[in-house]
């Protein structure tokens, strides 16, 4: 049992710290292992065995999902194959084909051995034609620029493959996408690493032909050849749930679902660490055609939660409730510098967005079913964002009563997130687990109840 203070409203509610069973099996990375799962590795999200975990302690009733934050997937696949149907909800265009593209059952042995021949026999051709460069300033060497994502020879190389996939017809021309997604950091010059893409130290020496692309995309079809097999072999019984999977941010969607509607939600929104997802899947976004313009990106930027830095967001100061508004002073501080301005309009646009998300899930969710919320703490001008609390304490108000809470591990934290003296405060990630009571709250309130001593608690 962990010694953490909780604040008054969650008195009695069950804390553990399961840091030491659960850090090796929450990450994504572990879906590396699993069939359809591991088709494209989205760092961000957590692991099969989580959602297989927490479906497990909600028990046999649980018969209908929801994912409004949907990544690539991980949950509406797990429900899937497991007969649990599973709405699911994604704003990022390529992350959203991803996760539609690994619901989908129509694949065969069959057909997806017809449609890797058809590319075989249509590449060559394909690689001696030109193409149009996409937009983007640094996909590749041109005018000038220093740094580039990828060589012209890989370049044409992708956009040749692309050229090929419409010829094998759907599903298979999604699946190939995929495919080639999942390559792009090997034969690219960039890795993701945390908040953003970085470039690869010998990046500049780097003279992969065209030829090495097309034999690493073979061979990860060659990969996937079981996972085919697994689909066939079982979608009879799976849930089907492709069609349940829609491209929106969450705020615009769930308006739309009926109340009462689900038995379980199980998701990870956003963590505030001005983290812009836009921003890191920009190599895909660009290269696969999901973008094709900067007034895309941007549109695309301001869908989003408000989690990042890279929307200049404006709010309205009547949003501000008594715990978000302090919760900003103290980050601000006296006059304190931190790296980014517009930092206190996210942190403050982050818990509104999130209590409007929860408002529209109190309603949606059936009365008894539960809520699970899978986040992570943060750090600004050395002060810790309790954000698992405050998302309890909206939750709270809203109908929800919270029933336990599981840290799971405990995150590193950057020079960025330390105090004038250096001091790093210490982070966590944790799933917070809610039962939704019969009381059904008919307005967002932006103002809710906190001790007023809960953030300078969190910071020591």
């Amino acid at each position: 049992m962990s010694n953490l203070m909780l604040p008054k409203p969650f008195d009695g509610t069950a804390v553990y710290d399961v840091s030491q069973s659960y850090s090796s099996f929450v990450p994504f990375t572990v879906n590396s292992v699993y069939p359809i799962h591991r088709w494209y590795r989205f760092k961000e999200g957590f692991s099969r065995d989580l959602v297989h975990l927490l479906l497990g302690s909600l028990g046999p009733k649980v018969r209908v999902c929801l994912d409004p934050f949907a990544g690539s997937g991980t949950t509406p696949l797990t429900c899937q194959y497991l007969g649990i149907t599973c709405h699911s909800v994604e704003v990022n265009p390529f992350l959203y084909h991803v996760a539609k593209t690994k619901l989908s059952t129509r694949y065969t042995v069959l057909g997806f051995r017809q449609a890797v021949a058809t590319i075989k026999r249509s590449i060559r051709k394909q690689l001696n034609q030109e193409f149009p460069i996409p937009v983007m300033s640094t996909i590749t060497r041109r005018n000038g620029n220093e740094q580039w994502l990828f060589s012209r020879s890989t370049l044409h190389a992708i956009l040749a493959l692309r050229s090929c996939f419409s010829k094998t017809g759907s599903p298979y021309s999604g699946l190939f996408l995929v495919l080639l997604a999942s390559i792009l950091p090997e034969i690219g010059n960039t890795f993701k690493d945390g908040k953003c893409v970085r470039y690869k130290k010998d990046w500049q020496r780097r003279r992969l032909s065209t030829q090495h692309v097309i034999d690493r995309f073979f061979a990860r079809c060659d990969l996937i050849n079981s996972d085919i097999d697994y689909i066939e072999e079982r979608k009879e019984t799976a849930a089907s749930n492709a069609s349940l999977c829609i491209r929106a941010s969450a705020i615009e969607s769930l308006s739309s679902f009926r109340t009462n509607s689900i038995d379980a939600v199980i998701t990870s929104p956003p963590y505030l660490n001005s983290f812009d997802y836009t921003d890191v899947y920009m190599p895909e976004l660009w290269a696969l055609g999901f973008v094709k313009s900067y007034e895309d990106v941007r549109r695309l930027r301001e869908k989003t939660l408000r989690s990042h830095v890279q929307v200049k967001w404006q709010l309205e100061r009547h949003e501000l409730g008594r715990t978000i508004a302090r919760l900003v002073r103290e980050v601000v501080g006296d006059g304190a510098e931190i790296w980014n301005s517009v930092i206190p309009e996210m942190i403050a646009g982050y818990f509104i967005d999130l209590r409007q998300i929860l408002f529209e899930l109190s309603r949606i969710i059936r009365p008894d079913g539960n809520l699970c919320v899978v986040v992570g703490t943060s750090s600004y001008n050395g002060v810790a964002i309790p954000t698992d609390l405050v998302l309890a304490g909206i939750a709270n108000d809203l109908g929800f009563k919270f029933e336990e809470m599981r840290i799971m591990r405990n995150l590193k934290t950057s020079t960025q997130q330390s105090g004038a003296n250096g001091s790093l405060p210490r982070l966590r990630e944790s799933v917070l687990i809610f039962r939704r009571s019969k009381r059904l709250v008919r307005a967002p309130n932006h103002s809710f109840t906190f001790p007023k001593s809960l953030f300078k608690n969190e910071s020591r």
